[in-house]
C-alpha cells in the first residue's frame, strides 16, 4: 500500500490524458472526414457478433499507445515495471469512464465496456513486455 504513494502519478495521469486526447481527436477526425455511407458501414460493422473482437482490438491499440506515450513523457526521470504499467492502467480506465460522460461523437469510442479492460491490458502488456523484470 505504501507504495502506491510513491508511484510517478503526475507522469501516468498525464499519459492516460494524451492517449485519450490522441485517441479522441483521430475518432472525431474520422467522423468528419469519411463520408456518412462508410461511417454507417462502420457501424454495422460494430454491430456484427464480432463486435467483441472490434472494441477488444480498439481498446488494445489504446494500451499501446499509452505505453508508447508513457516512454516518451518519463524521461530519465522514471524506470518503468510491473507496478507502473498495472497504475498505467487504472488512469486509462479513468479517463475513458471520464470520457464516456462527454457528448463528443464518434465512431469507435463511445461507452465504456467491461470489456475495455481486456483490451487495454492486452495493448498495455503487450507493448510493454520488455519493462516485466526491471
Amino acid at each position: 500500500m505504501r507504495q502506491l504513494k510513491f508511484l510517478p502519478w503526475q507522469i501516468l495521469i498525464n499519459a492516460a490524458l494524451v492517449t485519450l486526447i490522441l485517441v479522441t481527436c483521430i475518432d472525431y477526425g474520422l467522423t468528419l472526414i469519411l463520408p456518412l455511407a462508410s461511417q454507417e458501414q462502420l457501424i454495422q460493422m460494430t454491430v456484427s457478433p464480432l463486435r467483441l473482437l472490434y472494441f477488444t482490438a480498439i481498446d488494445a491499440g489504446i494500451g499501446v499507445i499509452s505505453v508508447w506515450i508513457l516512454e516518451r513523457l518519463k524521461g530519465r526521470q522514471v524506470l518503468i515495471n510491473l507496478s507502473i504499467l498495472w497504475a498505467l492502467i487504472l488512469c486509462l480506465l479513468l479517463a475513458l469512464q471520464l470520457k464516456s460522460f462527454l457528448p463528443i461523437p464518434g465512431i469507435f469510442l463511445g461507452r465504456y465496456y467491461q470489456f475495455s479492460l481486456v483490451g487495454i491490458l492486452l495493448g498495455v502488456f503487450g507493448r510493454g513486455r520488455r519493462y516485466y523484470r526491471q
